[in-house]
């Protein structure tokens, strides 16, 4: 939250980075379990799909579509 506060990430920058964080750290597992390769692409997929739903990522997606330009939302 130290980049958002400084103003160099906005909101939707931080729920895109926690999602990565989710994915890159192995989700909610048990750390002495280890994943398979299924597993970490069934949590990918998770990962993109909540993405792939939320209003603030269709903006991005649209305005991107529209402009050819970034939303910094």
């Amino acid at each position: 939250n130290g980049v958002r506060l400084a103003g160099k990430a906005t909101a939707h920058d931080v729920v895109v980075s926690m999602k990565l964080a989710e994915m890159l750290s192995g989700g909610d597992t048990d750390i002495t379990e280890p994943m398979t390769e299924d597993d970490l692409l069934a949590l990918e997929r998770d990962v993109f799909m909540s993405l792939i739903r939320h209003p603030d990522t269709l903006d991005r997606m649209e305005h991107m579509l529209e402009t050819g330009k970034p939303l910094r939302n």
